[in-house]
């Protein structure tokens, strides 16, 4: 029963992600696809989510279209993938994400899910049995 839960934007490399920032021995298309099997479970579950891509190679342009997509609705919960996190060249990205949320939308909580295909249980331990329906 999606919709009746927390909502929840995911943050993560995506279509910008490259084989130096998969940590292990996934592809860029395991990586991609454990994603969106995240979210799916996470909508079925009653947490409306989306994914946003971010570019490491042009800060200028991903901060401005996430803090577009954090302006154009209410999200409860906002998720940054390993991909952005977990490697040193990443760092400028990682700070200016987290401080961007911190200014935009305060009231949401900051989730780190371990991998890709731990979204979802990111979320759900940031969160009680009463915010989803599952």
């Amino acid at each position: 029963m999606a919709g009746q839960g927390k909502s929840i934007l995911a943050v993560g490399l995506g279509r910008f992600n490259k084989p130096e920032f998969t940590g292990s021995a996934q592809t860029s298309d395991t990586i991609r696809t454990n994603v969106l099997e995240s979210l799916a479970k996470l909508n079925e579950a009653g947490f409306p989510s989306e994914g946003f891509h971010a570019d490491p190679d042009d800060l200028t342009d991903t901060l401005s279209r996430l803090a577009a997509a954090i302006k154009c609705r209410h999200w409860d919960g906002i998720a940054v993938g390993w991909g952005v996190r977990g490697f040193v060249q990443n760092t400028i990205l990682f700070e200016k994400i987290v401080n961007l949320v911190k200014d935009i939308a305060p009231h949401a909580k900051l989730i780190f899910p371990e991998a890709p295909e731990l979204l979802f249980d990111a979320v759900l331990r940031s969160y009680s049995k009463t915010d989803y329906v599952s």
